[in-house]
């Protein structure tokens, strides 16, 4: 059994465009900057189709923060009798992450607060019925 799953959370380093290919189905590809954790950031090349291209093309533009599942896949052509190769990753999910205007959002200050709040433990009595 294999798996080719990849999930990646970035930002999208130009507005997406979306196009149409002869047969109508629609396409687009778009890099997304992806921060390392220690320094750095990668460049992904992703490609999305049908729906999931229409909803990124969208939803979502230059620099806005995005979540997307899908696999890596690899193809190869040639230009002027050089072959070559290329990596990347087909979306077949986005989703919304981050904030509505890239700002502490409301769900990040309401995890502060209880981060802050006082832990609050209720004494239970010794019991022989407790199943621990």
């Amino acid at each position: 059994m294999s798996m080719n799953k990849v999930i990646l959370q970035g930002r999208l380093c130009a507005a997406p465009e979306l196009k149409q290919t002869k047969s109508g189905k629609s396409v687009l590809s778009v890099n997304v900057a992806v921060d390392r954790k220690v320094e750095g950031c990668d460049f992904i090349t992703v490609n999305a189709w049908d729906k999931t291209a229409e909803f990124i093309s969208k939803y979502f533009t230059k620099g806005k923060e995005i979540l997307l599942c899908g696999r890596i896949e690899t193809r190869s052509y040639e230009v002027n009798g050089t072959k070559r190769t290329v990596t990347e990753v087909v979306a077949e999910e986005a989703y919304f992450c981050g904030s509505k205007d890239d700002s502490k959002s409301e769900q990040h200050t309401i995890a502060e607060s209880y981060k802050n709040a006082e832990p609050k433990f209720e004494e239970i009595e010794y019991n022989d019925n407790l199943p621990f």
